[in-house]
């Protein structure tokens, strides 16, 4: 595919969305889209684009790939099982990311107590909308299967 930003031609890479993840947790491969180098870097790591801005452009260029997937009915019902579980942790994820780096600071002034219990309510809240969060990689993704992704 194409970049999704500059429209480079293929190839490209797989960038994942940065909502989501952070503190070792990994956004779902269903939060994926084309990017040339340059704009991979540009995105991810140049610091030029303000988090909000970027957040949006991820989740538009998310929506928009996984558009293209299905008309060439490359998205399966498995992917838009893991698209909607990331979708629908996502803001569970990140108030737990948030609280997790809360707990960081408010360890030096013996507040530990009430935001573990949070983390516990947030994770118990987790478990009870529909099991866990989201697998990391899908099952039956190339990747995983050793197999090489090749534009078409």
């Amino acid at each position: 595919m194409p970049c999704g930003l500059c429209g480079a031609e293929p190839p490209s890479q797989a960038a994942h969305s940065n909502y989501g993840k952070g503190l070792s947790i990994k956004a779902c491969d269903s939060q994926v889209f084309p990017l040339c180098l340059k704009c991979h870097f540009q995105l991810d790591q140049s610091g030029q684009i303000p988090r909000e801005e970027r957040r949006k452009r991820e989740r538009e260029l998310v929506d928009r790939t996984r558009h293209q997937l299905q008309i060439f009915e490359q998205w399966t019902d498995e992917v838009e099982e893991a698209y909607q579980r990331a979708d629908k942790y996502k803001d569970i994820k990140m108030i737990e990311i948030f609280c997790k780096s809360i707990l960081i600071v408010f360890a030096w002034f013996g507040m530990t107590i009430a935001i573990r219990d949070l983390l516990a309510k947030i994770e118990s809240m987790a478990k009870t909308k529909g099991g866990s969060i989201p697998p990391k990689r899908h099952p039956t993704s190339p990747a995983d299967k050793g197999e090489v992704c090749e534009p078409n």
